[in-house]
């Protein structure tokens, strides 16, 4: 992500960037809450000055809260003008965890 690095480069080839559908950010709560230790995180709002305005942005988290999601719509420089936001439940009651412990015993005789 480094400005004239190599994968600005590669973003900016056409025959790349025509192929391009869109950038896709799963944990999106990392890239603000991962940005102090680790800054390239940070970095990724140069795809902003790099990308055709055309090409968007889809952010997926588990666990990204209202007020992350608006850091990380600044970093990214989404607007809310044409953004969807999708709630959806983590509770999933046929989803459980279970432990199943097992003695098995081997006979030597």
């Amino acid at each position: 992500m480094k400005l004239g690095g190599e994968f600005e480069k590669l973003l900016t080839k056409p025959e790349f960037a025509s192929q391009n559908l869109g950038f896709v950010f799963d944990k999106a709560h990392c890239i603000a809450s991962w940005g102090e230790f680790h800054p390239e995180y940070k970095e990724l709002q140069c795809l902003w000055h790099i990308l055709p305005c055309c090409v968007p942005f889809i952010i997926t988290s588990a666990t990204l809260t209202p007020e992350t999601l608006a850091e990380v719509k600044k970093l990214l420089h989404m607007g809310s003008n044409n953004l969807l936001t999708i709630h959806a439940s983590t509770n999933h009651p046929n989803i459980q965890l279970c432990s199943e412990n097992q003695i098995h015993t081997v006979d030597l005789c």
